[in-house]
């Protein structure tokens, strides 16, 4: 069952009233991605690329990489990925953000859920774990220039629980990561290397492992992955998080006597994260 905040106003109120209640409690509109794969094709190995980009690249399950009853993909951490071909081009026109829902099933060693590498290992975007931790680690080069970012303390989530995780590189060079919509100062970095603006053709581009050397494999899941041409702001990885969560928000608006009633909230995870009152 869901927790649903509620609020009642102790007097009358117009129609017009209700009606602009009801709009303004719609959550905003969320950011276009230019690359996206929802990933819930389920019997085909392909995955189809819906993003704005007029090019799209789908995706291919490798290995024994396998669908996800209700959405996702399943691999083993040993031979498993998804891989985006070998012509995979994009420019980080006015930044980067890549976002995803991510479960370890467990936590191996440098475990890649995005990996972008030209054929020269002069550009590269890269996401994993750092060792066998929990720890994030970010890596960005452009030519001669690199930067790494590793988080201090633990940022993805327990082992067998999904989290919504976000990457984000402003064009200055600023590096911010967000778990399930939320970041904080251990998770951001300011003066790193900013990702290339220029069109790259990574010719290693894949999720889930399988970079360059054919290693850094992930042993969990992987779902609605999304690749922007900008950094995205923290209340657009915000309103994401809860525009994808598994379980969807509701929202209720009755009008009782004269009186109305709204409500509105959603889960983090199984967990109450907040409850919006009008």
């Amino acid at each position: 069952m869901k927790n649903v905040a509620w609020t009642i106003w102790k007097h009358f109120i117009t129609s017009s009233a209700v009606f602009a209640i009801a709009a303004l409690m719609v959550p905003p509109v969320e950011a276009t991605p230019l690359h996206h794969w929802k990933l819930d094709e389920s019997v085909v190995p392909f995955a189809a690329d819906t993003g704005t980009s007029a090019t799209h690249f789908d995706a291919t399950l490798k290995g024994g990489a396998s669908w996800l009853p209700g959405g996702g993909v399943q691999l083993n951490g040993s031979d498993d990925y998804i891989n985006l071909a070998d012509n995979f081009t994009f420019a980080a026109t006015n930044g980067f953000s890549f976002a995803a829902w991510v479960r370890f099933d467990s936590f191996q060693a440098w475990s890649s859920i995005l990996s972008l590498e030209d054929e020269t290992f002069s550009n590269s975007i890269v996401l994993m774990n750092y060792s066998i931790t929990r720890r994030g680690s970010f890596y960005v080069q452009n030519h001669e220039a690199a930067s790494y970012f590793i988080t201090p303390a633990d940022f993805f989530g327990p082992v067998g629980t999904w989290a919504h995780v976000a990457a984000t590189v402003t064009p200055g060079g600023t590096v911010t990561l967000y778990r399930d919509g939320e970041t904080s100062t251990e998770w951001t970095i300011n003066g790193e290397v900013a990702t290339n603006p220029n069109y790259v053709m990574y010719s290693y581009a894949s999720f889930g492992g399988r970079d360059s050397l054919g290693s850094n494999y992930f042993h969990g899941g992987l779902r609605d992955v999304r690749i922007y041409d900008r950094a995205m702001s923290a209340a657009e990885v915000d309103n994401l998080y809860n525009s994808t969560v598994p379980e969807p928000s509701s929202l209720a608006l009755f009008v009782i006597g004269g009186m109305a009633m709204t409500g509105y909230g959603w889960q983090r995870n199984a967990i109450l994260r907040r409850d919006v009152q009008m």
